[in-house]
């Protein structure tokens, strides 16, 4: 800007002097019109209270987001736009590192090769007019063959036990052997 101004003031037009430059003549009014002005891009109409907040909750909870903060700042009636809490904590390195899922892939280690090699349990939610049913299976991972299941009205930790007692019944034709049970 100030090569500019010389020049001018040498006697050279500001369509020269900014052709000598290198500066276009649009970046050089603007500069020199906002050159005295503070960048209003920069001011933030937050209060300094407000980001004090913000950042004395992210060293309370060191496991929290800016969702969570967010919701914490709403609560205590304190409104902010998520994406303003967002800013001000990437703005102070309180961001958390982004969470990626493992490959799914890795977590089906265990392949069944044959029927009877791999069994599951499988529980289906079915909604009827007195309420929610459960229906508990146990199912072959290979064939996709039902062993046993149990059907109830209530979802507790025995039901998936008795599935897997009918199951044994089932595949022994009512007796059941000495070393199972």
């Amino acid at each position: 800007m100030s090569s500019v101004d010389e020049m001018y003031n040498n006697g050279i037009k500001i369509n020269n002097a900014c052709y000598y430059s290198g500066i276009n003549r649009i970046t050089y009014y603007y500069r020199k019109k906002h050159e005295n002005n503070e960048d209003k891009r920069y001011i933030t109409r937050i209060d300094n209270s407000i980001v004090n907040k913000i950042i004395e909750l992210c060293k309370e909870r060191v496991t929290y987001g800016y969702n969570r903060i967010w919701a914490l700042l709403r609560n205590s009636s304190i409104n902010i736009d998520k994406k303003t809490v967002y800013k001000i904590m990437k703005n102070n390195n309180l961001t958390l590192p982004v969470h990626s899922h493992k490959n799914r892939k890795e977590l089906k280690l265990l392949r069944a090769d044959k029927p009877e090699m791999l069994i599951e349990t499988d529980i289906t939610y079915i909604p009827t007019n007195n309420g929610m049913t459960y229906l508990m299976c146990i199912k072959d991972v290979f064939s996709k063959e039902w062993y046993g299941y149990s059907y109830n009205t209530s979802c507790t930790a025995k039901d998936p036990i008795n599935a897997m007692d009918d199951s044994i019944i089932r595949k022994f034709n009512g007796t059941v052997p000495d070393n199972i049970l």
